[in-house]
């Protein structure tokens, strides 16, 4: 199997395990958001943490500039097409659909604004006043910027669609460079009590199976007249 198809196969899986195992037991995001909350002050120290918050806007600004990047390079190719020949529109019609779609349409405008879910810091069990209802149940109480998915590991997690186009050994170098950013900015949303590790999960592969299958749909054809 090429990469493609074991990425596809690793994120269904990821997707039925964590669904399956996060439904069945939905305590466990209330287990590990626990680690992270200090019930004595009502809580999560970490979030007004320096060396937290510092590490959440250098993140922010990284995936911002990889954002500004796809814009920017498309403008340079329409405005002086002859010096900019190693630009191709495929690729950049590849990033700016999946960015898009992912983190901007599934995720900001569709997910985040109609599943209802309470954020951790606005449940009952961590000094809120809401019911904390598990990933799949929509009829939590929260109006608007809700906790299921996170839009932020999204975000960042998207830097997997520039990461695949490395070519050669340094593309699994990158590949795996976008992942450990990925679960970093997920470390960071857990520890400072803003999204429930299902929330960090499902943004991570429902970001990562859009920009597979993008990738499948845009460069089938280059790869078909390469074989003919």
């Amino acid at each position: 199997m090429n990469l493609r198809t074991v990425a596809l196969v690793l994120n269904v899986a990821a997707a039925v395990i964590v669904g399956a195992l996060f439904a069945l037991r939905p305590d466990l995001d209330l287990a590990i958001t626990g680690m992270f909350f200090d019930p004595a002050s009502r809580s999560f120290p970490l979030a007004s943490d320096p060396l937290i918050e510092g590490m959440r806007t250098a993140s922010t600004v990284a995936v911002w500039i990889c954002v500004a990047s796809v814009p920017l390079a498309m403008l340079w190719a329409w405005l002086v097409p002859a010096r900019s020949p190693a630009i191709n529109s495929r690729v950049l019609v590849f990033l700016a659909v999946t960015l898009a779609l992912g983190p901007g349409l599934l995720v900001n405008g569709i997910l985040k604004e109609h599943w209802s879910r309470p954020r951790p810091g606005q449940v009952a069990q961590f000094g809120g006043t809401e019911k904390f209802v598990p990933w799949w149940d929509v009829r939590g109480t929260c109006d608007k910027n809700c906790s299921f998915v996170s839009g932020e590991v999204s975000a960042a997690a998207w830097t997997l669609a520039p990461a695949i186009l490395v070519p050669g050994a340094l593309g699994y170098v990158a590949i795996a460079g976008a992942l450990a950013f990925t679960v970093a900015t997920a470390f960071l949303r857990l520890a400072a009590g803003g999204h429930f590790f299902s929330d960090a999960a499902f943004a991570l592969i429902m970001t990562a199976l859009l920009i597979w299958v993008s990738y499948g749909v845009a460069f089938r054809r280059s790869r078909t007249t390469a074989k003919m």
